[in-house]
Order: structure tokens, then sequence, then C-alpha cells
């Protein structure tokens, strides 16, 4: 009963974030901002992350008593995250350390081990987390962006300015929660404030404070869920990241069967906090431009040309592409003296060589 409690707990944190934003309204003459998180390709950041909760879980039997226990988690993680792909988001963490501490709270003998990502790449993608050649624990993709992911879905949709609110609702519970949001069994709500503009090492941030419910009817494999969370978070405005993020609340889950025409309740109450600090890194460097596998000249007598992944062209032109003037008869170049038109593939932007 109580690995069922704790991987329901799990299943819970990894859909947290549920809410849908409304329009806020500056007060003339304030300043208004867009607070948007913003993803360009090869952006970074290092950060550090700490999450602990405590639970309390019961169990009571219709004609069989009852009984409880207590268990707490602390968990902490430290990887410098990419971006990978903008659209759709794509980033690459890489994790130098993750760590969990689980047990009794009572046991003052606890250790924190490493978890399934420490020291790997994790892509997280439209399809959830993978590790790079490698295996993820349960436990790990169930809540390796949760709550970074509520934090983000907050964001308001429009401009807003100091003391403007916004509210959040079922939107973004359908965005966050995708083809298996349904807004029959699902209720979220919530709302957002920006409290002030605060520059950190230079940059510009915005101070906000957040504060979501969201509600899950039990359904067949579900047990009913409720979930509060509030905080506060500094908010990279040119940068579009969370710089510190801070939230906490409590979370219950009840699962309720009849087994043999008796009644039997599994219940866990937790508390969990977490804390975020990140720091924007360098940006990753450019990757250098391909280099041609083949001479001008050769290119040019040649009459069709291939990449080493098999797409072949013809390379037979009257006049260039470039510049406009006449292919010349002998040389086959361009009279002008551009170079080739095709050097590299058009599909896949490798070197081009004379085909076979």
């Amino acid at each position: 009963m109580k690995r069922i409690l704790l991987v329901s707990l799990v299943l819970l944190a990894a859909g947290l974030a549920p809410l849908a934003l409304g329009p806020a309204e500056a007060a003339p003459g304030k300043e208004k901002v867009k607070l948007v998180r913003r993803a360009k390709k090869g952006d970074r950041i290092s950060v550090k992350e700490d999450q602990h909760t405590e639970t309390a879980y019961h169990w009571k039997g219709e004609g069989e008593g009852a009984v409880g226990g207590a268990e707490v988690e602390d968990v902490a993680r430290e990887y410098l995250q990419e971006v990978v792909k903008e659209d759709p988001l794509v980033l690459k963490r890489d994790y130098k350390t993750s760590t969990r501490l689980k047990g009794n709270p009572k046991d003052d003998k606890l250790e924190p081990v490493k978890t399934s990502v420490h020291g790997k790449s994790v892509i997280f993608g439209p399809e959830g987390p993978r590790i790079e050649g490698g295996e993820m624990s349960k436990e790990d993709k169930d809540d390796l962006d949760t709550v970074t992911k509520v934090a983000y879905a907050c964001l308001p949709k429009d401009e807003v300015a100091v003391g403007d609110q916004w509210k959040l609702g079922e939107d973004l519970g359908r965005g966050v929660f995708g083809p298996a949001y349904d807004p029959e069994n699902f209720k979220a709500q919530g709302t957002g404030r920006l409290d002030a503009f605060k520059t950190t090492d230079g940059r510009r941030g915005a101070k906000i404070s957040l504060k979501v419910a969201l509600e899950v009817k039990p359904t067949e494999v579900m047990p009913s869920i409720s979930l509060e969370l509030k905080g506060q978070g500094l908010f990279l405005i040119d940068e579009g990241v969370y710089a510190e993020l801070s939230l906490e609340g409590p979370m219950r889950l009840e699962i309720t069967k009849v087994e043999n025409g008796r009644r039997k309740t599994l219940s866990g109450e937790a508390q969990r906090s977490y804390k975020l600090h990140g720091e924007v890194a360098s940006s990753a460097p450019e990757a250098p431009p391909p280099k041609p596998l083949a001479k001008d000249d050769e290119l040019a007598r040649a009459e069709a040309v291939q990449c080493s992944k098999g797409h072949k062209f013809p390379n037979r032109f009257l006049f260039c592409a470039q510049c406009g003037k006449e292919i010349d008869k002998t040389t086959l170049r361009c009279t002008g003296g551009c170079a080739p038109l095709l050097r590299f593939c058009p599909v896949c932007g490798e070197g081009l060589v004379p085909a076979k």
C-alpha cells in the first residue's frame, strides 16, 4: 500500500500545471513588460534545485482497522541546461549531480543516493524526458521538470505592469496536459502578480507572486488529487528564464475501492517545498561552417554530385544561379568568377563530391 501511495504522489507531481491566463490591465503611465519564456538555440543556464517533501499516509479497511506511516524525501540536483531546438522546444540538461534521500523521518541514518540521471545528459522534448544512451527511473522521469513546467505555465499572455494580476485557468491546463486534459475531470485556478522590478547581476528581472490550485477527480486509474502551490519567483525579462523560484504547498490524494464487499481507502497528505537558483551561462559556441570536400574545378566538371548520405543532384547549368552570367563551356565555371552552385548538399548540408 505504501508503494501505491508513493507512485500516485509521483504521478501527481508529474502533472501539476494547469492554468489559463486572463488579460491584465495596467494603470495609465505604468511601464508594461512582456514576461515570456525565450528559447534561442544555444542559450544556456546553470541551475541548482532543491525539493523537500513530507508525506503522511493512512490505510483504512472496513472491518480491518487502520494503519499509518510517514516518509520524508529530499532531492537535490545541479545541471547545465541548453536550448537544442526552438520549435518544438527541445532542451538538453547535463546533470552534474542528482541525489535523493528518502525514508522514515525518524531514521537518522538516511543518506542521499545518486539517481538515474546523475552524471547523465537528458533530452526534454514533446515526448517527455529521455536519457541519451541510458534508462531513466520512473521516480526521475515523473518529477524532473514538474515544478518548472508549472512556473513557466504561469507566465501571463499579455503585457503587465507592477501591481497587475492575471488569472490562471483552463486554457493553460489544456496546454500543459495536452491530449490528457479533460475539463470535466480537472479543475484549475490561480493568480499571478507582478510585484516589482529588480536588477540582479546587471540583468533586469521581474519579481512575481504565484498561487495555483488543482483538483483531479478520481477515475479507474487515478486517485482523487488536490494540490495548492504558492510562492515567488524572479524572472529575467530579456533572457526569458527564472533566476530564482520558491514554491510550496500541500497536496492530498485518496484511493477508494471495494474488495469482497468491503470498502478500503488509502490516503496521503504531503507538504512540498521547491527552490531553484539559476545563472545565465554563455551561449554554446556555434558549430564551425562545413568545409568543401572537393575542389571547385572538380565540382564544376562533374555531371552529377553527391554527399556521403546518398543525396545526389545533376550538375549541369547554362547560367550561374548566383549572378546570372553564362557558364563557360570549356571550364564549366561561371564567367563572373562565382564558386560552383552545388558545393554543399541542399538537404543535409554536407560537402559534395563528384558522383561516381
